[in-house]
């Protein structure tokens, strides 16, 4: 075979090689973006972001949140989401039967039972009754972490 033949398939393998990385690694991209929507400070890039995961992929039956929810699990235990997004967490994943004892860490459910206890109000409810839930074994912490403020 003539070099230029080599050449030409060499070039045509790595050019489908690239397009076929590029179409299996685009959703994972696209999912990463939303996924750190969803620790965002501002509520209307969280809802966002939680309403494409909330939907099936094109074709798809299931939402987009159980296919990447351990990557939304370690977003929301980065130290500094707030604690409108651990809630809003709570819903949306709540909501499609992904948030409990028997489905989210036991990590996350205590940074989730805090961020409750310290919103107060109504979500005191909802605070005891996650920890009166809590399956044995689990330790929970007495008392609520202090919310830090700059002076």
């Amino acid at each position: 075979m003539s070099r230029l033949h080599w050449t030409n398939w060499t070039l045509g393998i790595a050019v489908a090689g690239g397009l076929a990385a590029g179409i299996l690694l685009t959703p994972a991209w696209i999912a990463s973006g939303y996924i750190s929507q969803i620790a965002s400070s501002d509520a209307q890039t969280r809802a966002e972001a939680w309403t494409w995961l909330e939907n099936p992929p094109p074709g798809g039956r299931s939402p987009r949140l159980v296919q990447w929810q351990l990557d939304i699990e370690q977003t929301l235990l980065q130290p500094e989401v707030q604690d409108a997004a651990l809630m809003d967490a709570m819903e949306a994943m709540e909501s499609h039967g992904r948030f409990g004892w028997s489905q989210t860490p036991p990590g996350l459910m205590v940074e989730v039972i805090e961020a409750l206890e310290r919103s107060g109000g109504d979500h005191m409810i909802t605070a005891t009754d996650l920890r009166a839930s809590a399956p044995s074994g689990v330790l929970l912490p007495k008392t609520v972490r202090q919310a830090t403020m700059s002076p």
